[in-house]
C-alpha cells in the first residue's frame, strides 16, 4: 500500500475502498454514472485508467452539477440503505473489501461530506467515534502497518463532520490544516502553507506551534 500524503484519499488504501464502494453501488443500482460522478468530483487531478465507465455514461456539467446530481441520486433513499447496510457489516467478516468494515464505513461517510448528501445525527456521530477509534499515526509506517488515519487525516476528517451540513459539499483534496484538520470552509480564510518544508498546511500560529504539526511537517 502506497501513500504520497497524510491526509485522506491521499494514499491506496482509500482509493481502493472508495472504488469499491462506488463500483458496488452502481453494480447494485443500474447505475453506471454514479462511479464517473464520484470519480470526477473527488479527484479531477488523479485519473485512474480503467476507472472511468463507457463515454456514453459520462455525465455532462460543472463539478458542482456533477455533485448535486450525486447528492440527489444519494437524498432519493439510496444514501440511507447504504449507510444501514454497511454499518450492519461493521463487526462480522462479510466484507467485499480487503480493509476494516469499520474503516469502509468511514470512507463511506466521509463520500456523504463530500457530496453534501443527507445523513443522521446519530449517524454523524457514529463516524465521529468510529473515527477516534480507529488507529491513527502521525509519522513515519511501514506499509504492512499502515492502515487506519495519518494524523493530519484523521483530524480532517473530524473537522469536516464538525462543519457537515447536508446540501453543502465539503472538498478533501483542498488545503487542511495539519493540527486541527480545518478548510477554508471551516475558518473562512485561506489555510497557508508551512513557509519551511513547503508540505504541510496549517491556519493560525498556535497551529503552526502544536506539536500534531511539528510531528508530520518535514521541516
Amino acid at each position: 500500500m502506497g501513500r504520497w500524503g497524510y491526509r485522506l484519499f491521499e494514499g491506496d488504501q482509500d482509493l481502493d475502498i472508495f472504488h469499491d464502494l462506488a463500483c458496488g453501488i452502481a453494480e447494485e443500482n443500474g447505475s453506471p454514472e454514479i462511479v464517473w460522478l464520484f470519480k470526477d468530483g473527488f479527484f479531477p487531478s488523479y485519473p485512474t485508467p480503467g476507472f472511468v465507465p463507457k463515454e456514453s455514461n459520462q455525465p455532462e456539467g460543472t463539478d458542482a452539477l456533477k455533485m448535486a446530481t450525486a447528492r440527489r441520486i444519494f437524498d432519493s433513499g439510496l444514501g440511507a440503505g447504504l449507510m444501514a447496510k454497511y454499518r450492519a457489516l461493521e463487526n462480522s467478516g462479510d466484507s467485499r473489501s480487503f480493509y476494516s468494515n469499520k474503516y469502509v464505513v468511514i470512507i463511506l461517510g466521509a463520500i456523504f461530506v463530500r457530496i453534501g448528501a443527507q445523513m443522521s445525527k446519530a449517524d454523524v456521530e457514529h463516524l465521529r467515534q468510529l473515527a477516534l477509534a480507529t488507529p491513527s499515526r502521525e509519522g513515519f509506517a511501514l506499509p504492512l502497518w499502515d492502515d487506519g488515519f495519518r494524523g493530519p487525516g484523521l483530524r480532517q476528517f473530524i473537522a469536516a463532520l464538525d462543519g457537515y451540513q447536508a446540501g453543502t459539499p465539503h472538498d478533501f483534496q483542498g488545503p487542511s490544516c495539519f493540527a486541527c484538520g480545518k478548510a477554508k470552509d471551516h475558518i473562512g480564510t485561506e489555510v497557508l502553507s508551512c513557509g519551511r518544508c513547503h508540505f504541510a498546511w496549517f491556519c493560525n500560529k498556535v497551529c503552526h506551534s502544536s506539536p500534531h504539526f511539528r510531528w508530520v511537517a518535514a521541516c
